[in-house]
């Protein structure tokens, strides 16, 4: 191996452990970042519970407050009504109850007591029924304010009530002095109607207590009714503090979910409200999207480490590929070498696309390029026609390989030649290309064609003889059948011709035949054939050419050619005269012979005529010619 390739196998193995340092430094920035992502998620989700929960305990405490100033009001309102607690005004007081009673729908009862705490008048009860309470001390609590006091009994004093809350307040003579007070009821079941509209999720909860902690309601309701719950310690704790909220964590005995739970005092109350959320809930949505994060970050990692072994794996292929390398290289100067030196011309081309890879001196000294232009050509470029190239694909359609083809080819000026071509397809399954042998045959192929045109050319008149004459007519009939053309033909015959020659010699004979040559040619058209058969005989074959036209051409060749003055030493001028026979191609024609025996037919009727006349060919002509 060169220090070249050395160098480089030692740049690969450091990349190698340099591309796993990274992957592992990357491994260990994912599960940080992840950590960190993990952490920081926490903290927002419950900072954004603590505010959620203190959000729900305000609401609740502004309803149950509000409730509260509804009955405060309430009871107002009967403490300006009410100055006398005379028996005669029992009935009054009972009236009016009802009504302040209709504008407080929670309400389950009001009640007026004297000062002494005996019961004066009730809408739904009688004094058995609040000999339970301790209601005087609860008078005695109200002298020296003006305000409700609130108190709290869970005892079921009211069977169709149970727990309830209970709001008094003072009643005083218009002198001032305090003659009882007015008491509103509030059962506990109805105020499960504030705290039920709240959305705590499916394990929050929101309840109702007492400063002792008693457990006045609770939604959901748990356990079931009539079953007591144990003071709550959180609550008590509160109550005892100066304190009107708290915030805990706080794992419940009762279904040992634990819960983000704030709790608040109810102002101007004895009441406690607690509003609980389920930390599994809250971090919920932290854990799904933690699932995503983890998952991704797996992922990742698997694609690092992956991307680590391809990688390594790829450094191993490549430290193989340089060692081979060389190999190649060498191989390749071998070839170059020898396609230079070799003693044809040489063209590899990409095969199906065409294009030009590689082109010897040889080659470019052949088409007149230079190696560099040639390169990215397309191969068709060099044919003369597109129907070689065509040929040539069909040939590589059918075989592998193509051997000495003779073909035509241009080179980059334009200039044609011809060349002999062979093709090989490349064998191996990345070798897709062609490798295209020539060699210039050029005066070889010009040899050919001149000692072709000389074998059907007539030396004296440089008209087609009877062999050039005979295949053009044969191409032009299949020309005339295949698109239903009329064409016809005319036989042309020197009259009296043996006599030029016994007279004035074969010289002046010889310039008759190429005068009579001459004035064929200057009247035919080019698309026409004129051939010499042999001696004094000649043939026009007039394609698109019906029999009245072809009658015109031969009479202007039969004026013509009397018109003819070939000048003789020491004599006059020798004219002569032409007889002509003139047919029309048929479908019954089988073959170009079967045309010239009609057009011999006619020829012999104007010989018999008395020559020098233009004959067509009739049916009838035919008894004619056989006598």
């Amino acid at each position: 191996m060169s220090r070249r390739t050395g160098n480089t196998a030692a740049r690969l193995k450091q990349q190698r452990w340099l591309v796993v340092a990274i992957a592992v430094t990357l491994v260990l920035a994912i599960v940080s970042w992840l950590s960190f992502l993990i952490h920081d998620a926490r903290v927002k989700a419950l900072d954004a519970a603590n505010i959620q929960v203190e959000n729900l305990s305000t609401i609740l405490k502004l309803r149950v407050s509000g409730l509260l100033r509804e009955a405060d009001l309430v009871l107002l309102d009967i403490a300006d009504e009410t100055h006398d607690l005379s028996p005669d005004l029992v009935p009054a007081h009972q009236q009016n109850l009802r009504t302040k009673l209709a504008s407080l729908p929670q309400a389950g009862e009001l009640a007026i007591f004297n000062s002494q705490g005996e019961l004066v008048t009730a809408l739904h009860s009688n004094a058995s029924r609040w000999a339970g309470l301790d209601v005087s001390s609860w008078l005695s609590e109200l002298r020296g304010t003006r305000h409700a006091t609130s108190r709290t009994d869970t005892r079921n004093v009211f069977n169709t009530l149970g727990p309830s809350v209970f709001l008094l307040q003072q009643l005083h003579d218009r002198q001032g002095h305090m003659i009882g007070a007015v008491c509103v009821v509030l059962p506990v079941s109805r105020l499960l109607v504030l705290l039920e509209s709240l959305d705590i999720g499916t394990k929050g909860v929101v309840s109702l207590h007492d400063e002792q902690g008693t457990w006045l309601a609770r939604t959901p309701t748990f356990p079931a009714p009539g079953v007591s719950l144990p003071p709550h310690g959180e609550v008590r704790r509160l109550a005892t503090s100066q304190s009107t909220t708290q915030r805990l964590l706080v794992k419940s005995s009762i279904d040992g979910v634990e819960r983000l739970t704030s709790f608040r005092r109810v102002p101007n109350s004895a009441l406690i409200l607690a509003v609980g959320l389920s930390t599994d809930e809250i971090l919920q949505t932290l854990q799904n999207s933690l699932w995503i994060y983890a998952t991704a970050s797996v992922a990742v990692i698997l694609l690092v480490s992956v991307m680590v072994v391809l990688f390594w794996r790829a450094q191993n292929q490549t430290l193989a590929l340089l060692q081979h390398r060389k190999l190649l290289e060498a191989s390749e100067e071998r070839f170059r070498l020898t396609a230079e030196v070799a003693p044809v011309s040489l063209v590899i081309a990409a095969y199906p696309s065409l294009q030009v890879e590689f082109i010897n001196q040889r080659a470019a000294l052949l088409f007149n390029i230079d190696t560099a232009a040639a390169t990215g050509r397309h191969v068709q470029e060099f044919f003369v026609a597109q129907h070689d190239a065509d040929t040539l694909s069909q040939l590589l359609n059918n075989q592998e390989q193509i051997n000495e083809f003779e073909m035509q080819l241009k080179r980059r000026d334009g200039s044609l030649f011809w060349a002999l071509v062979s093709v090989r397809a490349g064998q191996a399954e990345l070798d897709q290309r062609l490798y295209i042998c020539l060699v210039d045959i050029t005066e070889r192929k010009e040899l050919e064609i001149q000692l072709e045109r000389q074998a059907i050319t007539d030396s004296l008149t440089s008209l087609v003889n009877r062999r050039g004459f005979v295949a053009k007519a044969v191409m032009e009939i299949s020309r005339s059948r295949r698109f239903h053309r009329p064409m016809s033909l005319m036989l042309l015959d020197i009259d009296h011709f043996k006599q030029v020659n016994d007279r004035y010699g074969h010289a002046v004979g010889d310039q008759a035949l190429q005068a009579m040559a001459r004035a064929c040619q200057q009247v035919v058209r080019q698309s026409d054939v004129i051939g010499r058969l042999g001696g004094e005989e000649f043939a026009v074959l007039l394609p698109e050419t019906d029999i009245l036209l072809a009658e015109e051409v031969a009479e202007r060749i039969r004026l013509e050619v009397a018109a003819l003055r070939i000048p003789v030493s020491g004599e006059n001028p020798l004219w002569f005269t032409v007889s002509i026979g003139v047919t029309l191609l048929h479908l019954n024609h089988q073959t170009i012979e079967d045309v010239m025996a009609e057009a011999d037919i006619a020829l012999y009727q104007a010989k018999s005529a008395g020559r020098n006349r233009v004959v067509r060919y009739r049916p009838a002509n035919t008894s004619a010619s056989h006598k």
